[in-house]
């Protein structure tokens, strides 16, 4: 077994929260998706949902609750999942349904040789026409994706690694973008001060 954290999360349509782990080793998919609920006058519970994940990026879910979007950061990846009987407990959800997948990293990538890599995907958040937005880490942008996972629009950001993303305002029309600063080189920070 390899060493792993929690990494992603967020709360589904019935409040409970939903998080996944991330595993260390990238070669080894020992991570979980995990629900958690709260219930009045009852003790909290946690209970495994899926297996044999690298690194949640996000979790996201439909308008409606009954679609769950999974990001595994450590495949490039994106899936669909149905919700089985929503809102029941304990969750369960139908077989993952591939959505949208991206490159990986080129071997020997370097900024000042990008060679078309896109990023992987990493926080996510759906809009509310049911547009869903990812922020690709080591990318410099932000992708809107349709309802089949495919590229509506590309958002460039001033930073190397945008890790996560939410809608708000008063009419949730703002985008706000979170980036990381941690473990990139000292040539990436001086190219992108807001890193972070």
């Amino acid at each position: 077994s390899t060493r792993q954290r929690f990494a992603a999360g967020g709360c589904d349509a019935w409040g409970r929260f939903w998080v996944g782990t991330h595993v260390d080793a990238q070669d080894r998919p020992e991570g979980a998706l995990y629900c958690l609920h709260t219930r009045i006058k009852a003790q909290p519970e946690l209970v495994t949902v899926e297996r044999g994940v690298v690194s949640t990026g996000a979790v996201a879910w439909s308008a409606n609750g009954h679609l769950l979007y999974w990001t595994d950061s450590g495949r490039h990846d994106i899936t669909s999942h149905a919700m089985s009987q929503p809102g029941s407990w304990p969750p369960r959800l139908a077989p993952a349904m591939p959505w949208a997948r991206f490159p990986a990293k080129p071997a020997g990538w370097s900024l000042e040789q990008p060679q078309g890599y896109q990023g992987r995907p990493h926080g996510a958040a759906l809009d509310q026409a049911g547009r869903y937005w990812v922020a690709m880490e080591e990318g410099a942008q932000v992708l809107c994706l349709g309802p089949h996972g495919e590229v509506l629009a590309r958002h460039p950001v001033p930073v190397q690694c945008p890790t996560g993303l939410c809608f708000g305002g008063t009419d949730l029309r703002t985008l706000y973008v979170t980036t990381g600063r941690l473990h990139r080189s000292a040539d990436e920070l001086a190219r992108c001060p807001d890193s972070g």
